[in-house]
């Protein structure tokens, strides 16, 4: 089993691909804190799914090769977790990105003295 504990709260991004050079099928379970979100079965196989965690929350990786030795069937599980932005950090960052536009267009602005 392999497993992801979220260094904080947030969306995660979760890919990955299995593969097995023994057997013909296997199935792979993804857990999020302990309850199964997918499960796939075949190869090759190849997963992607994003889900919310809350600060130490777990994601696990199970594979069942089927075998009566499942450490002998299980040959490589390249899985990636990474977070997504949310939402408001978007809104954050275009809102500070507008604002900064907007005072860098306000002071160009040249002050003309008017002269009688």
């Amino acid at each position: 089993m392999t497993r992801f504990t979220a260094p904080s709260a947030g969306d995660y991004n979760i890919t990955g691909t299995f593969t097995d050079l023994q057997a013909s099928t296997v199935t792979l379970y993804v857990l999020v804190n302990g309850l199964t979100v997918s499960t796939s079965t075949g190869l090759p196989l190849s997963f992607s799914d994003t889900t919310t965690l809350a600060s130490g929350g777990t994601v696990d990786f199970v594979v069942d090769g089927g075998g009566t030795n499942q450490s002998d069937d299980v040959v490589g599980l390249a899985a990636t977790i990474s977070s997504t932005p949310l939402p408001s950090t978007w809104l954050m960052l275009l809102s500070g990105f507008l604002g900064l536009g907007f005072v860098a267009y306000r002071g160009s602005k040249k002050k003309v003295l008017a002269t009688a």
